[in-house]
């Protein structure tokens, strides 16, 4: 029995292309971010920002684990679950649903970092400002297929 798998060029997959490319970015920033913690070197962040005040507060753990390995994981997750809603549409849904919770989350560390923190880390705003991208992009693409 031979499998074949034929994906034709439209907005949905242009745009879970996007998606991917996307996560990938999250996945790595991410995962440079961790590899920084793990082996306690300082990151190289633009002048007056505070990454290393914001990867070393209180609030980058949740209950002893990194945000960032936390981040990495759920973008390797993400990603996978994508490249399944190439082949099966109804897992753009359970895109929409899992981005939706990296977006409600991304807005907690952007609030953390602005009013709680008093700092930023520009690594941190740049996972956290393309997570919501992803679900506004997910967002689009379940409209899309519903439409068709």
């Amino acid at each position: 029995m031979e499998i074949k798998l034929e994906i034709k060029p439209d907005k949905k997959n242009f745009l879970l292309n996007v998606i991917l490319f996307l996560i990938v970015i999250n996945a790595l920033v991410s995962f440079y971010l961790y590899l920084s913690e793990l082996e306690n070197q300082p990151i190289i962040c633009i002048p007056n920002s505070g990454c290393a005040k914001v990867l070393k507060s209180e609030y980058s753990q949740i209950y002893g684990m990194s945000i960032s390995l936390l981040g990495f994981i759920y973008f390797i997750f993400l990603f996978l679950l994508t490249l399944v809603a190439f082949v099966n549409k109804d897992f753009i849904s359970a895109g929409v649903i899992f981005s939706f919770l990296g977006f409600i989350f991304s807005i907690y560390l952007i609030y953390l970092q602005f009013n709680v923190i008093k700092d930023y880390c520009v690594y941190c705003l740049i996972v956290d400002s393309v997570t919501i991208v992803i679900f506004l992009l997910y967002l689009i693409t379940v409209i899309l297929v519903n439409k068709i």
